[in-house]
């Protein structure tokens, strides 16, 4: 079975499970890096709004030798779960003075998604695209997020120029900024539980000592959600404080659309090496959606500017 049949016979076996007054629509959807995925929406007449459920991971579970009638239970059960997390008001999306207050950007990779940015407002950064989204929810159920495009400025009558003015004040201050070394990253992953208080503070000063004394020291830098952290680069002063505090000028690896890897330049750091590294990465351990750049890019501590190195 192909996606296409795969498709029309799971959408007939789900009419047979709904009400009368239940519509279901099928849509490509476009997501980060060119990458289309086919959500189906079931909503009745008297609803205005109605989750996106993506198929192409049922489409799995039906290759795998699940049943499409269990598949199509499943599909129902999370829609009418998602309508019951719904918090959102039509009304209040279409009032920019209130939702100009959740206006966040976020960075993509600008060739990757040169389709997308036909319909999207933006603006160019490097080698990289400054989007716009709506933080709609954000709480212990996830997170949702609404990708502004162009008919929404027209509905809010606004200019690409005010949305990065709503996202400048509302992203530094909703996603806090954090920077932390490798040793302290490689300390999160540990299992904390099975060291008493002494050698959790033995092991943390041993991973700080290690980090700092490395000939090549990296800090890893994005935000608290690890949402979309890659933009932090965009935040007043971000680069210049860390400048500062490492006393150098330093190169901005892509780890992925949520965070970048800060690396201070010194004679034992070779640009070349860090492209090899981050390519490296971005082959093997980063998913198609996430990948950011394969170019790094270093921050002059004198010229308070940033330069692509590809």
């Amino acid at each position: 079975m192909d996606f296409s049949e795969f498709r029309d016979e799971l959408i007939d076996i789900i009419k047979e499970k709904i009400e009368a007054n239940t519509n279901i629509s099928i849509h490509v959807v476009s997501k980060n890096n060119g990458i289309k995925l086919t959500g189906i929406v079931i909503m009745k007449e008297e609803e205005c709004i109605s989750p996106t459920i993506y198929l192409e991971p049922f489409f799995e579970m039906a290759n795998q030798g699940k049943d499409l009638h269990l598949i199509a239970d499943e599909i129902l059960a999370i829609s009418r779960e998602q309508k019951g997390q719904f918090n959102f008001d039509v009304e209040e999306f279409q009032d920019i003075n209130v939702t100009g207050k959740k206006i966040l950007y976020k960075l993509i990779n600008y060739d990757k998604n040169e389709e997308l940015l036909k319909n999207v407002p933006h603006r160019i950064w490097q080698d990289l695209a400054i989007v716009y989204y709506v933080l709609v929810s954000c709480d212990e159920l996830g997170t949702g997020t609404i990708l502004v495009r162009d008919e929404h400025m027209r509905l809010w009558g606004i200019r690409e120029e005010d949305l990065f003015e709503f996202a400048s004040v509302n992203t530094s201050k909703i996603l806090k900024k954090t920077t932390k070394s490798m040793a302290e990253i490689i300390l999160e992953f540990m299992d904390e539980k099975m060291m008493d208080n002494e050698e959790k503070e033995i092991t943390i000063k041993a991973a700080k000592e290690f980090g700092e004394n490395t000939p090549v020291r990296m800090y890893v830098m994005g935000n608290k959600l690890k949402l979309n952290g890659a933009c932090v680069v965009l935040y007043e002063n971000a680069l210049k404080s860390f400048a500062e505090c490492t006393e150098s000028d330093f190169y901005i690896l892509p780890s992925s659309i949520h965070e970048v890897i800060l690396v201070p330049a010194n004679e034992e750091v070779d640009e070349q090496s860090l492209l090899s590294l981050v390519r490296e990465v971005n082959e093997n351990n980063v998913t198609e959606e996430e990948w950011l750049s394969d170019n790094i890019y270093k921050y002059s501590r004198n010229e308070n500017c940033v330069e692509m190195i590809s």
